[in-house]
Formats: structure tokens, C-alpha cells, sequence
């Protein structure tokens, strides 16, 4: 439904960098990420300023693909130092074997989560659904290698 919703909002104004780049979230979590990273690509093209959310697009469109080193320099590309881009930095550091790296962005991801009821320190059932809400993979096995990377890095899940 989102997706006819973003579909329409294109056709309205092909100009808009923001529905560009969640029709991009939408073919990278279908499984189509060629196409998914041509949307996002066009986006940041039309607003070279634009905003971390589709570099996240990008970012995940490369890590499914196998493409870890790509997404690693999509992820650091992105401005603000969240949860989100330390968390997919580790997973990208763990799955090129960079570990040393994967350990050092888990610790700062875990100065990012303090503020978790948990704590940083604590895998829950709260923060592993929210990840898995955040990221929809379509395919459970690109779920779980993603998050037995997280695990790996040192960032409980």
C-alpha cells in the first residue's frame, strides 16, 4: 500500500528526492536492489544534500548484495553517528573480517544505546524487534546473518 502511496507521490512530483529515496527502501527490501540503488542514486543525484535516509538505502541495498566493503563506505558516509549507522558499521566490519574495527564500533554503539530501559550492555527482545521492524528483510536467513554479525561484533541483540 506505502508503495502505491510513494508510486503516486512521484508521478506528482518526479522532483522529490525524499519519496525517491523511499521507493528505494521499498525495491531493496523486496529483493530488487539493482533497482532500489538506481532510485536512491537518482535521489541524491536530484539533492546532493540529502539526508542520511538514503544512504541507509544504499547502505542496505549493498550489504544484501554481498557487496560489504560498498555498504561499509555507504554506512560511514552517513552524518549522524546513531545506533543505526554504528550497529551496520559493525556488521560490515565482521563480515570483511575487520574485527579489531567491528569491536571499536560496537563499544560506540554502546555509548549511543545508554539510554536503553535494558541497557547498553543487554541483548532484549525489545531492541532485536526493533531492529527487525526498522529493516524488513524479506529473506529471515539476511535477518539472522545480520544479526549474528551484531552478536560478533560485541552489540547484544
Amino acid at each position: 500500500m506505502a508503495n502505491i502511496q510513494v508510486e503516486k507521490a512521484i508521478e506528482i512530483n518526479p522532483n522529490d528526492y525524499h519519496n525517491l529515496c523511499a521507493k528505494g527502501w521499498f525495491l531493496t527490501f523486496s529483493g530488487r536492489l539493482t533497482e532500489g540503488i538506481a532510485c536512491t542514486i537518482e535521489a541524491m543525484r536530484i539533492n546532493p544534500f540529502a539526508s542520511d535516509g538514503c544512504l541507509m538505502v544504499v547502505g542496505m541495498a549493498e550489504y544484501l548484495a554481498g557487496r560489504y566493503d560498498v555498504a561499509l563506505k555507504a554506512f560511514g558516509e552517513m552524518k549522524a553517528n546513531s545506533e543505526f549507522k554504528l550497529g551496520c558499521l559493525a556488521v560490515c566490519y565482521v563480515l570483511l573480517g575487520r574485527e579489531v574495527e567491528a569491536r571499536a564500533t560496537a563499544a560506540d554503539f554502546r555509548k549511543v544505546a545508554e539510554d536503553y530501559p535494558e541497557g547498553p550492555d543487554r541483548a532484549s527482545d525489545r531492541r532485536r524487534q526493533y531492529w527487525a521492524n526498522f529493516l524488513p528483510f524479506r529473506v529471515p536467513t539476511d535477518r539472522e546473518r545480520f544479526f549474528d554479525a551484531m552478536r560478533e561484533a560485541g552489540i547484544p541483540i
